[in-house]
């Protein structure tokens, strides 16, 4: 089968439509399909990727349309560019819906203030507390909707996500998570109090939460790999003033392989996001290296931590991402049955093959 993959973010940038365009990429070209990914996405003067399948980066609107006309499936990571030369093509896409796009301008549904967006499908945004409430924010709403309606299937990457956008002929497919994920053998239960954070340095990760909740829990330490480095010292400032600066340690702007080193030695990793995380690979790639995960009650993460998978705090205050922490320190045999079953999950709903052969069977009926 031949397949556009349309993304407007790709390697080398870092991210989660970057790894799920990747992924998915790679498997689509091992399983004997025709993959092509198209993006905006220039490489730099001194950058090279060897990838197993062609990638177009940047071409005119002529070509896109040719690339879509020339492919039996297009499959778009929601972008209206993108969807519009698809049709352009003569083909309606497959959307894959990786934010609350289609229902905030701002596409994180995040308020000013860390206030909470009342969006949903039925009163889409922007609402009274989006930073763009303006008419472009307006005009892009009324754009992106158009859109999904023009899709011949609309895919959100969990059901939480799913359920806010109800969007029409809508599908839900987790994201596949890096083969390297999933490699780690029998994994002993790790540094005693080591606590995993990786993942953007920017308020809405939440690293801040983590460190307040880190000065109530005392046997507790915490490794960070984040970027964009510049921005640690606001964090390092703030641990020190909580106290807990000689038990907190920044590791850099590291690779996936950096990140899975740091998971193999944590006693459990933490995703203290504040947004409506539409997915969240940073506790996915856990859940795969079979680590137990502590997160805030956010968007999807309720739902990869759900049936004692892993450690869900009551609220996004200090003191209950504490109590969450020392659940999963402070009793071996509990964070042990989370580890094994989480595993399981990511081997049922995470590894590659499983997804790719979810989106096969969707290009399969859509292209028929």
């Amino acid at each position: 089968m031949r397949v556009a993959l349309y993304s407007a973010f790709f390697l080398p940038q870092v991210g989660g439509t970057e790894r799920f365009t990747d992924v998915l990429a790679d498997f689509l070209a091992r399983d004997g399909h025709e993959v092509t990914v198209v993006t905006l996405v220039p490489l730099g003067p001194c950058e090279e990727l060897r990838l197993p399948y062609p990638v177009i980066r940047n071409p005119s609107s002529v070509r896109w349309v040719q690339i879509a006309r020339d492919s039996d499936v297009v499959h778009v990571n929601t972008s209206i560019r993108l969807t519009l030369a698809s049709c352009a093509g003569l083909h309606r896409p497959i959307q894959t819906h990786h934010s609350p796009h289609t229902i905030c301008p701002g596409d994180w549904a995040f308020g000013e203030g860390g206030s909470a967006c009342t969006a949903s499908s039925d009163r889409p945004g922007p609402c009274p507390n989006c930073p763009g409430r303006n008419l472009r924010g307006r005009i892009k709403m009324a754009g992106r909707r158009a859109c999904v309606h023009l899709a011949k299937a609309n895919v959100s990457v969990s059901q939480y996500l799913g359920q806010r956008l109800g969007l029409p002929r809508s599908v839900t497919i987790y994201n596949p998570v890096d083969p390297q994920a999933f490699l780690s053998g029998d994994l002993w239960p790790g540094e005693d109090g080591l606590v995993a954070f990786a993942g953007r340095l920017v308020d809405l990760k939440g690293l801040g939460l983590l460190i307040r909740a880190l000065a109530l829990v005392p046997e507790a330490r915490l490794e960070v790999i984040g970027d964009p480095p510049e921005l640690w010292p606001k964090w390092k400032e703030l641990a020190d003033k909580y106290g807990v600066g000689r038990r907190v340690k920044y590791v850099g702007s590291k690779g996936l392989d950096e990140v899975l080193e740091l998971y193999a030695r944590a006693a459990v990793v933490c995703v203290p996001t504040l947004s409506e995380e539409p997915f969240g690979y940073a506790a996915a790639e856990a859940m795969a290296a079979g680590r137990a995960v502590v997160a805030t009650p956010r968007g999807a993460l309720p739902e990869l931590l759900a049936d004692d998978r892993g450690f869900v705090s009551y609220s996004v205050d200090p003191s209950d991402l504490a109590v969450a922490l020392r659940r999963a320190l402070e009793d071996p045999e509990r964070k042990s049955k989370a580890e094994q079953r989480s595993r399981g999950f990511a081997e049922a709903h995470f590894d590659c093959a499983v997804v790719g052969r979810r989106y096969v069977e969707l290009y399969n009926q859509c292209a028929s």
